[in-house]
């Protein structure tokens, strides 16, 4: 079986073997709901509790990212172990959206869970929009479609990278958002601890958040297509946890970048008032 680039199914290049039962998109689909609605139900859960003890979810967050870390390099690493690790990697994702959106509602009161569902109806949009149009065939994704999508996704992470390293100083901070150095710091905490937040109060912000919306869209396609192939590849059933488990994580990361495009929006429109 020869699948994409996608780093969650890279280990699956060598797969080749037909067994008697297969897998199929049916299975797919209903594992990836399963995944889905694991994580939203966990995030509901611990927002709900969270704010009625009113506790700060720091320390939740940063063993919650290693947990959904550690589980994600085993199962890359070994496929089939996604079989029974792809559900408590929902859940620890679950916490970690659960944390950041807990954290918006204390620094945003009474927006940061409306900015959160709106990041959330607008994933869902996409995600069912991306697969009308993948299925419809609108949408077709070959080897060189893949290799060009990894290799812009590496020129995305090194050009935030640089960016963040000024983002990050005191001295470089000022100079391209002035005043809004303690809000800029405030989102970068409470997004996810990515690099990109640093174009917070910047015109380049919107621009660059947009980019990796459409990016994140694509790896979201991107896993649709890996998922046929290991349906169309006769591989075991097991697989279609490995398949779903990387739909989910595509998914999650399109709500991630389209919460910050969100985020980015509303900084610039109350920066201007």
């Amino acid at each position: 079986m020869k699948v994409g680039s996608n780093f969650a199914f890279g280990r699956l290049n060598n797969v080749t073997q037909t067994y008697q039962e297969s897998a199929t998109k049916e299975g797919i689909g209903l594992k990836t709901l399963i995944l889905l609605s694991t994580t939203l139900i966990t995030s509901l859960v611990f927002i709900n509790v969270a704010l009625r003890i009113n506790y700060m979810p720091i320390y939740t967050y940063i063993i919650a990212g290693v947990i959904a870390f550690i589980l994600n390099l085993i199962m890359v690493l070994s496929p089939l172990k996604a079989k029974y690790l792809s559900i408590p990697y929902a859940i620890s994702e679950g916490l970690i959206i659960g944390c950041i959106c807990e954290l918006l509602e204390l620094v945003l009161p009474g927006m940061g869970l409306r900015i959160a569902s709106l990041a959330l109806l607008v994933t869902l949009s996409v995600f069912v929009g991306g697969a009308f149009l993948y299925m419809k065939g609108i949408i077709k994704v070959g080897q060189k479609f893949k290799a060009m999508l990894f290799s812009f996704s590496i020129g995305i992470i090194v050009f935030s990278l640089c960016f963040g390293i000024m983002g990050v100083s005191k001295e470089f901070v000022p100079l391209f958002y002035g005043a809004g150095y303690e809000k800029c710091i405030s989102l970068f905490l409470t997004t996810g601890v990515n690099l990109y937040s640093i174009y917070y109060f910047s015109g380049l912000g919107i621009i660059g958040s947009i980019i990796m919306c459409i990016v994140a869209t694509l790896y979201v396609i991107v896993s649709f297509d890996n998922a046929t192939q290991i349906v169309d590849s006769g591989a075991d059933k097991d697989y279609e946890w490995y398949a779903s488990y990387a739909i989910t994580l595509n998914v999650i990361y399109l709500f991630f970048e389209i919460l910050r495009l969100i985020l980015i929006i509303l900084s610039n429109s109350s920066k201007r008032k």
